[in-house]
């Protein structure tokens, strides 16, 4: 029987560079993976998809469950995550904003 995945999205948080003509404004998208019993889950593969444009970022959670996903344009988000075992787990509300 398949597991369910439980994604927690701790922290969505701006990122910006040094302050230029040329700056470029983006946000970051990180958090912890825990299974039903809450216990980590390493090695889980999370992909943000921007819903207007389709454009795609990936990572994998570490040993901790945890993951980062830094630079991403700000927008609308799909996120999933995926790990052999477990059910697919998909959130289409997550909002990526700057400031």
């Amino acid at each position: 029987m398949l597991r369910r995945i439980v994604l927690c999205i701790a922290f969505v948080l701006p990122v910006t560079g040094g302050l230029s003509f040329a700056q470029e404004f983006r946000g970051s998208l990180s958090g912890h993976v825990l299974d039903e019993q809450e216990a980590i889950v390493p090695g889980a593969k999370i992909t943000a998809t921007e819903t207007e444009t389709g454009a795609r970022f990936n990572t994998i959670t570490n040993s901790d469950g945890t993951y980062i996903l830094p630079f991403l344009p700000p927008g609308p988000y799909s996120v999933t995550c995926e790990l052999s075992g477990f059910k697919k787990y998909v959130n289409s509300s997550v909002r990526v904003t700057t400031n």
